[in-house]
Parts: C-alpha cells; sequence; structure tokens
C-alpha cells in the first residue's frame, strides 16, 4: 500500500510515459503484478515496482510483463 509518508508514486499517464508503453500496459501491470493501487478513483503506480517491470522488459523482451 501506498503511504503518504513514503509516496513514490506515479500518476497513470507518468508511469506510461516513463515505461514507454500506453497506459492501459501500465493499467494491467497494476492489476496483474500489484505495482499500483487505485486510490479514489484514480491509479497510482509504485514508482519503484514500476522500475522492476520496466527492467524485467528490458532483460526479457518488451513482450515481458
Amino acid at each position: 500500500m501506498l503511504t503518504p509518508e513514503k509516496d513514490n508514486s506515479l500518476s497513470l499517464i507518468e508511469a506510461a510515459r516513463r515505461a514507454d508503453a500506453s497506459e492501459e500496459a501500465v493499467r494491467g501491470w497494476c492489476l496483474r503484478l500489484g505495482i499500483g493501487e487505485l486510490i479514489d478513483g484514480r491509479w497510482r503506480v509504485d514508482a519503484d515496482k514500476l522500475q522492476a517491470v520496466i527492467e524485467a522488459r528490458r532483460v526479457m523482451g518488451r513482450a515481458a510483463a
């Protein structure tokens, strides 16, 4: 869970740009991989977990995740 004390979260748009992926792809990662959560109707993506997905996609190929 993302907490205000350590909020390193990104919006869905910010996360998609950082990952060079669509918002739909990032939303799917949030659901399948648990890298984000829906807060007050908006997705917040954990920046550290997103970076791990980005790195995994780089190593395994873009189809990963």
